[in-house]
């Protein structure tokens, strides 16, 4: 009886965490598909996700202060923006942070790895820089990744604002404060 127990618990939290996934993204609608260039004078950032560990968790995801998506394992989600500087603050047990510097008509990627936290899973950014050794992975990711799409709705917008605080808390943190020496860094050249 306490395996069976221990079991539906299992079962239950497992579709706890596939229920609350991605509750701000959707999947592509027919004839959507990825992006490989972005529009004309914009910059495309690629969040991957290509590893199922975690399962089910996802992690909120910003552009300092601007809720842009959440992705969990064995996902995709597409940021077209304006060129220029970024900073890109992901959260979960830990803060990772990458300052990137974008260039007009050009694809950059980051990998989002997942490990083990205290309470719940741990985010760190991994940039594709141009030597980075996963860049050849990148076509296999793609692959095999469920591309997802952001809705930007009043779902998303009130999560956006509860979070303000501790999203502006980061940033100061990492841009100005003690985890300055945390930042990641992804550059002009870091592209395609």
């Amino acid at each position: 009886m306490a395996r069976r127990i221990a079991f539906l618990l299992v079962v239950f939290l497992v579709c706890c965490l596939e229920s609350c996934g991605l509750a701000f993204m959707r999947p592509p609608e027919p004839g959507e598909t990825a992006l490989t260039t972005p529009p004309s004078g914009k910059a495309l950032v690629n969040f991957h996700r290509p590893s199922s560990y975690g399962g089910g968790a996802d992690f909120k995801i910003f552009d300092r202060e601007n809720l842009i998506g959440n992705v969990r394992g064995g996902c995709l989600f597409q940021y077209v923006c304006d060129p220029g500087e970024h900073v890109f603050v992901g959260t979960s047990q830990s803060t990772s942070v990458v300052r990137a510097d974008l260039d007009a008509d050009r694809v950059y990627d980051i990998v989002v790895n997942v490990g083990m936290g205290f309470t719940r899973p741990s985010i760190t950014f991994e940039p594709i820089t141009r030597n980075h050794e996963k860049r050849s992975e990148l076509g296999n990711w793609e692959a095999r990744e469920n591309l997802m799409i952001f809705v930007a709705d009043e779902k998303s917008q009130n999560f956006q604002a509860n979070r303000l605080d501790h999203t502006r808390e980061a940033l100061s943190d990492f841009l100005d404060g003690e985890k300055r020496d945390r930042v990641l860094v992804l550059s002009r050249d870091d592209h395609r």
